[in-house]
């Protein structure tokens, strides 16, 4: 289904996901640039998203820069706005050689667009696209949500240390090599950062961030997407 029709669907109340979301090549296009103006400077970047229904053109709202990790998306009262978007720098969040989907701490801001009829959420990381979307009447959002994503969190913050620990030889050597530099948390994380690349973190976070984003949509009751290029495919099982 194109994004376009889905919209007006949801719009019109209809409540059912389409198994596949097809993007207008124009929209794909201002969401790769995003990504490759995050790439050059290393730290995420978005803004909301916005549809004319009547024209159905989309286009992309107002754009800020955030940190290498998280960032505040603008807010717009424009009648056509359905979500947001920001891209995720393989240089940082996508941790060098994977393309992570949307993080726990993306997830958490659902929390704000509970109220709303429906929210697209969208991620751009390289080649990949990510949507998870928010249904009003579908989606749940309890008091479970917060220990769910923290969870996770903690698991993909073992799991990268754990493979460092590897790379190296073992625990032990790994936080001797850190010990040297405790007093200089700028070298510590630069380290840090060079042992996630040596390691191949990224393509293990790109797999525990997909995995753990099809938990939350079975769990709760969203809808997660994910493809290359211009059509999204919802995920209807979780990857191992």
């Amino acid at each position: 289904m194109n994004l376009d029709d889905y919209l007006v669907q949801l719009d019109g109340g209809s409540t059912s996901a389409p198994d596949n979301l097809t993007l207008q090549p124009s929209f794909v296009q201002q969401l790769f640039d995003l990504y490759t103006d995050a790439e050059a400077s290393g730290l995420e970047r978005g803004g909301p998203l916005l549809c004319d229904r009547n024209t159905r053109t989309f286009a992309l709202g107002e754009v800020a820069e955030g940190l290498k990790t998280s960032m505040n998306i603008p807010v717009t009262n424009h009648a056509g706005n359905f979500g947001d978007v920001h891209a995720h720098p393989s240089t940082s969040i996508g941790h060098l050689g994977g393309y992570s989907a949307h993080s726990m701490a993306d997830l958490w801001n659902f929390k704000k667009t509970t109220g709303r009829p429906f929210w697209l959420q969208f991620v751009s990381s390289g080649p990949w696209l990510y949507a998870m979307v928010q249904v009003n009447g579908i989606s749940k959002w309890d008091d479970t949500v917060r220990k769910f994503l923290g969870d996770r969190n903690q698991e993909e913050e073992f799991r990268m240390r754990e493979a460092i620990e590897n790379f190296v030889g073992g625990k032990p050597k790994w936080d001797a090599m850190l010990a040297k530099f405790q007093t200089v948390p700028a070298e510590r994380e630069a380290l840090y950062d060079e042992y996630k690349a040596k390691a191949k973190v990224g393509a293990l976070m790109q797999q525990l961030s997909v995995k753990h984003c099809a938990e939350f949509g079975r769990e709760y009751n969203f809808f997660f997407y994910t493809g290359q290029g211009g059509t999204l495919t919802r995920m209807l099982s979780v990857p191992v």
